[in-house]
């Protein structure tokens, strides 16, 4: 069970790593999470953390904060992906990070809210 836990924090890590790298390129322009306007960085941030954080605590209703958490992310990385393709701009490694973190997280709390001995 605690290396199912593992997706989480593999998912959450993911998700924050995403937020430094490349999501879309424009000529010589990158385009990064980190350096959007607004608080959209430093929500996903915070999200990923969350997701991380839940890989630690063994609790149910972090998981549910978990899933939650990981569905808005992967929401927004899928937006945010098509957004970028309507620019007609490459879509970055960051991007691709970001949609496997938040499928990781996904997956890693729909586990955890499982009963433990469907797990055994």
């Amino acid at each position: 069970m605690k290396n199912l836990n593992l997706l989480c924090v593999a998912g959450g890590a993911l998700v924050v790593v995403a937020c430094f790298l490349a999501f879309g390129t424009v000529g010589p322009i990158s385009i990064k999470v980190k350096d959007l306007p607004g608080a959209a960085g430093k929500i996903m941030w915070v999200f990923g953390l969350i997701i991380a954080g839940v890989g630690l605590l063994n609790k149910r209703w972090f998981h549910v904060a978990s899933l939650i958490a990981g569905v808005l992310v992967l929401l927004l990385a899928f937006n945010w992906q098509s957004d970028i393709r309507k620019l007609e701009a490459t879509v970055g490694i960051g991007s691709w990070l970001m949609l496997a973190g938040a499928a990781l997280a996904v997956v890693g709390s729909i586990i955890g809210l499982l009963p433990k001995k469907q797990l055994a």
